[in-house]
């Protein structure tokens, strides 16, 4: 006869369960670090028959003018012997660089990683409009080349590749690119930087507030200065400390050069005069009337 199903019943089965399931466990682990381990990373080999040359823009000084960056070269396995090393020697040059940037790679001898990186610093063409901010517009040229020696080993000759240029930008800025492979095998290529939509309403809207600020502050002194009261001696600490806080304001803006902007010539510089006139008015109003009514103070 069967056993209704009751809850001691159930009860037993679930503490058998429940000893059973532990050695279960460690064998769920290994199986997902086993699975875990036979993923092979993305980025150490290039998935076509072509080196890939990976661009990396790392910062941008627009008041010096000078870009640096990375070139990384992702090689195919087609390329790679068995000690991941190359069949052949290999060279990788960048011609517009300011510093030295030519990286050498001799053949069978075994990489560290897959990638091979090398360092470059590139300057904008002339000075660039730093003076034009936010609307300043910077451009860079690049030429990569990625060589082998030739057959009779008396010179080089450009070895195929392709540019992957993902990482070519900068925060603040908007970056377009410009390139095409010559007939030497070199990929010339031009990036032109200019700030991004968002950093542009935000310096100008900043500016705005600046002005109206100060402009409202001024008004407030003329008022002052109509009137017959003297004014309180707060009001000089609070226009001076508006006078010299500005400047902080200023550099709020993202990655804005030193004073002397078209951008300060329309916003900041007028709101400074705005305050030190202010400061001028408010601070007459109280030489002539603030003795006034310290001496009506004295006589009561």
């Amino acid at each position: 006869m069967i056993e209704p199903f009751t809850f001691r019943r159930f009860r037993h089965l679930l503490i058998a369960a429940l000893l059973l399931c532990p050695p279960l466990l460690p064998a769920q682990d290994i199986a997902s670090a086993a699975a875990h381990t036979m993923i092979t990373p993305e980025g150490l080999a290039a998935t076509g028959n072509k080196p890939v040359i990976d661009i990396n823009l790392v910062s941008f000084d627009p008041i010096i003018g000078d870009v640096q960056g990375r070139l990384t070269v992702v090689w195919p396995k087609s390329m790679l012997t068995k000690d991941f090393g190359l069949y052949r020697d290999v060279r990788l040059l960048e011609g517009d660089s300011i510093n030295d940037s030519i990286w050498d790679m001799r053949g069978n001898e075994p990489f560290v990683t897959f990638n091979s990186t090398i360092k470059t610093l590139s300057e904008v063409d002339g000075v660039g409009s730093p003076h034009h901010y936010p609307f300043d517009v910077h451009r860079i040229h690049m030429k990569i080349g990625l060589v082998t020696p030739s057959a009779d080993g008396q010179g080089w000759q450009p070895l195929p590749f392709e540019v992957d240029c993902t990482k070519c930008s900068f925060e603040g800025f908007s970056v377009t690119t410009h390139g095409h492979f010559d007939k030497q095998g070199y990929y010339s290529v031009q990036f032109t930087m200019h700030r991004t939509r968002p950093a542009m309403a935000f310096a100008i809207g900043l500016n705005v507030v600046m002005v109206l600020i100060a402009f409202i502050v001024l008004i407030m002194a003329l008022r002052i200065s109509r009137s017959d009261e003297a004014p309180e001696i707060a009001s000089l600490g609070f226009i001076g400390g508006l006078l010299f806080a500005m400047p902080a304001v200023r550099d709020l803006q993202p990655r804005i050069p030193s004073m002397g902007l078209m951008i300060d010539y329309l916003g900041f510089f007028w709101a400074e005069g705005f305050l030190a006139v202010a400061l001028l008015i408010v601070m007459v109003c109280w030489l002539k009337r603030g003795k006034t009514i310290i001496s009506l103070k004295e006589l009561d």
